[in-house]
């Protein structure tokens, strides 16, 4: 079994009813989700009813989760108002000669959809039954761009843990001049802390399952902040920016100036990857964990304590034997309080 599991989903928001050159129907979309359907990996799928009926037409739950998720779950998102209001204002779309004809310009589902991916990431953490490992967004249409037989040929996907250690995505150099995506270019470098030449793709992101929680809340409070202020381009525009200013949680690697994410599955395919990170030894944010206490509230439970240390020991051992640790017996019979390194030794839990 794969220790690997893939979320995505697909909505109908009128692409299909856009001038030429934005223009695409939802059947074209259909058809390029039905080839990533054949991936043998865990699918986590988020979708409408009757795609959840398409889906298992063709696939079943023994590696597929389905949670229904309609269209109407990004029109009740907290940020929809933000985005009409943004997108909807003429010293927005204005600002460069392609952005008003754009689909994040007339469609006014495609920004709250893009804009999810992180969201509808996490909520598959959270509902995963898989037990899975390392967790990634795929755009449904990925095999648009990407030929479905590294997936079910190659079988690329399964050298990915080789590569990944942190939450990671793929960029590609980007010269940017007035904006990117539609995100004003000097308020993008500002937020991330310096100049911003490479962009992170949508299409496929993500790592160990339990990097998700923290990315999801960088990327929320980032979301937020920058709507709130006016700015606005898609969800690359916010990993961009997340790339540069987290390069401690975050690598990347690297494709062409085409932005086309064929070729991370190439060099994967050709065990060619290379890891990369803008953290060019810039200070980080570390905890001095000697000067940390750690203070346990117990209720007379021995066992509850013990899964509490293995727990802490097998995610951070390191963080656990180095910090002050105190326990308090908060029990009805007696309210006592120890250090923790002596509950540890009383337990003797190693």
């Amino acid at each position: 079994m794969s220790n690997i599991t893939l979320v995505t989903g697909i909505w109908d928001i009128g692409r299909g009813d856009l001038t030429k050159g934005w223009s695409r129907p939802y059947q074209h979309y259909l058809d390029k989700f039905e080839k990533l359907l054949e991936v043998q990996e865990n699918l986590i799928i988020f979708g409408d009813e009757e795609l959840k009926k398409f889906v298992f037409e063709r696939r079943n739950e023994s590696n597929t989760q389905f949670i229904v998720r309609p269209l109407s779950w990004f029109t009740n998102s907290e940020f929809y108002p933000m985005i009409q209001k943004i997108r909807n204002t003429p010293t927005w779309f204005n600002q460069v000669g392609w952005l008003k004809e754009s689909t994040q310009a007339r469609l006014e589902n495609y920004n709250p959809l893009v804009m999810s991916k992180v969201f509808l990431l996490h909520d598959a953490k959270i509902m995963d039954q898989f037990d899975s490992e390392y967790m990634f967004w795929i755009d449904g249409g990925l095999t648009n761009t990407v030929h479905p037989g590294y997936f079910t040929h190659d079988k690329v996907l399964d050298k990915l843990s080789k590569y990944i250690s942190k939450f990671s995505f793929i960029s590609f150099p980007y010269g940017a001049e007035n904006e990117i995506h539609g995100f004003e270019y000097n308020k993008l470098n500002s937020i991330a802390g310096e100049k911003v030449t490479k962009v992170a793709r949508g299409g496929f992101f993500g790592g160990p399952k339990h990097t998700i929680s923290d990315i999801n809340g960088i990327y929320y409070g980032l979301l937020k902040s920058t709507l709130d202020e006016g700015y606005m381009g898609t969800e690359e525009s916010i990993f961009s920016i997340m790339t540069y200013k987290h390069s401690d949680l975050i690598n990347y690697f690297e494709i062409e100036s085409n932005g086309l994410v064929g070729k991370f599955f190439e060099d994967l395919k050709n065990d060619e990857l290379k890891v990369k990170s803008e953290n060019h030894g810039k200070e980080t944010n570390s905890l001095d964990t000697n000067k940390v206490g750690l203070y346990v509230i117990t209720f007379n439970s021995p066992k509850q304590f013990r899964t509490l240390i293995d727990s802490m020991l097998a995610y951070d051992g390191d963080y656990l034997l180095k910090t002050k640790k105190f326990l308090l017996d908060n029990s009805s019979t007696s309210h006592r309080f120890y250090t923790i390194g002596d509950a540890i030794n009383f337990f003797k839990i190693k």
